[in-house]
């Protein structure tokens, strides 16, 4: 194996120990490995660009038939004048690969990145109001749909959910919402959380977990940092501020609650 080749693996076997030291020591901070996670995709991507910007200029250089669009279509060609230079463009090769590595080593070995923060601050969900007041909403009910019922409707976040022992989905969210300024305990839901959603907080909530609640709750939960957000909607308060026959009405964008 020629020598540039032996630093080319080294490099990429190293760039994978640091990214599994990162994630053996933020196991307990959902926080800490999100920064990492971030932090080396950051880097990677921006290491592995610049090279790939500056192969591309030297394959266009070389062949006049290649454009700025082919560096994105046809990144085989864009590299191909770089790899048949080697050892002399070694550098260009290491810093390349290196940084790709470091890009997927986040994503696969740190991980921690919530994608579906970024998707929803892009707009596609709504934004939860939890410190808002409930809101009165009026739902179909029965076979005619012309028979109403008028609903409440509240914006809370997850701290908490149990998982059936059967299939391992979600079987109850247990839900708290801002009172006088603090999370407080305001009931769970069991019933109306559609399979897709149903599946997408299985995956979303098991990197969020936490050994202890957020607010106080009656019984046992897997907890979680308050982050999820949902809107439920319910028949009434009771006198102990809790929801009476909750049920799921949409997932909403994450929050800040747990910052």
């Amino acid at each position: 194996m020629p020598s540039w080749a032996r630093i080319l693996c080294i490099g990429i076997v190293a760039i994978f120990g640091v990214s599994l030291v990162a994630r053996v020591a933020t196991a307990g901070s959902d926080f800490g490995r999100s920064v990492c996670g971030l932090l080396e995709l950051a880097v990677g991507l921006t290491v592995f660009g610049t090279m790939h910007a500056v192969a591309a200029f030297k394959a266009i250089v070389k062949n006049h038939g290649l454009g700025i669009v082919d560096s994105l279509l046809h990144p085989y060609q864009v590299w191909q004048p770089t790899l048949e230079d080697l050892p002399h463009t070694s550098r260009r090769v290491w810093l390349g690969a290196w940084g790709l590595t470091a890009a997927i080593c986040a994503i696969v070995v740190v991980g921690g990145i919530r994608y579906s923060a970024v998707l929803d601050d892009w707009g596609f969900r709504k934004r939860a109001d939890l410190a808002g007041a409930s809101r009165i909403e009026k739902k179909a009910v029965g076979p005619d749909v012309a028979a109403t019922v008028e609903m409440l409707s509240h914006d809370c976040v997850v701290v908490g959910y149990n998982l059936s022992p059967a299939d391992g989905s979600i079987s109850e969210l247990l839900l708290a919402t801002l009172v006088g300024g603090e999370l407080k305990y305001v009931g769970s839901i069991t019933d109306g959380i559609p399979p897709e959603i149903n599946a997408e907080l299985v995956w979303r909530l098991v990197d969020l977990k936490q050994p202890t609640p957020s607010a106080h709750c009656p019984g046992s939960g897997i907890w979680v940092n308050p982050i999820v957000a949902c809107k439920v909607s319910f028949k009434s308060w009771t006198e102990d501020q809790r929801m009476s026959g909750a049920t799921f009405e949409e997932l909403l964008a994450e929050t800040d609650t747990a910052n």
